[in-house]
């Protein structure tokens, strides 16, 4: 019979100190060890409670960690939720606009350029309302957007597109741009 880790897991640790232990271990790329505590996190919290904000960080996460393990169409599943629980929640923009961003990636990834040009799109908007123009966070949503739109053949929107986090770029090359975002 196979053990259940994310049952033995949820009642031994509460729910906020399994979302933490997944993070970590999404930080390291353990992602099946990810899954396991955030999965775990999730039935804690699904056992206790209904949906609510607390639930957005670790839906993203665990998106994370799906689509870091291939599996796509689970993960913009769960970052659609985050979605709908952080804008019914009114929590903070950067929230919003980094599930967006986590969303475009894996419709891209999925091959769902149409779905990932607007994911992205919604997510510079925001992004370029709360940051610096010539920022880390607006340059890697830019970037982005300029492969779907290379992969979609339009080449024209990809090349204004992916000029623009230039001046970031050659000011900041000793720095990494994160390409996921966390709440």
């Amino acid at each position: 019979m196979p053990v259940c880790v994310s049952c033995i897991l949820a009642q031994t640790l509460g729910w906020e100190e399994l979302a933490a232990k997944g993070d970590d271990a999404l930080a390291r790329g353990r992602y099946r060890e990810a899954n396991e505590y955030l999965s775990a996190a999730l039935a804690e919290l699904q056992g206790a409670s209904q949906p609510d904000a607390r639930w957005a960080p670790v839906l993203n996460s665990l998106g994370a960690a799906r689509h870091f393990a291939g599996d796509f169409e689970t993960a913009e599943r769960l970052f659609r939720q985050a979605l709908g629980l952080w804008e019914q929640s009114g929590k903070t923009k950067q929230n919003v606009a980094n599930v967006l961003f986590n969303l475009g990636q894996s419709e891209y990834l999925h091959g769902n350029y149409v779905g990932a040009e607007l994911s992205l799109k919604q997510s510079l908007a925001i992004t370029e309302d709360l940051h610096p123009k010539n920022g880390p966070y607006v340059a890697s949503t830019l970037d982005w957007l300029g492969i779907v739109y290379t992969s979609e053949a339009k080449y024209t929107e990809a090349e204004q597109t992916l000029s623009r986090p230039w001046p970031f770029c050659a000011t900041h090359r000793a720095r990494a741009v994160s390409i996921w975002r966390t709440a």
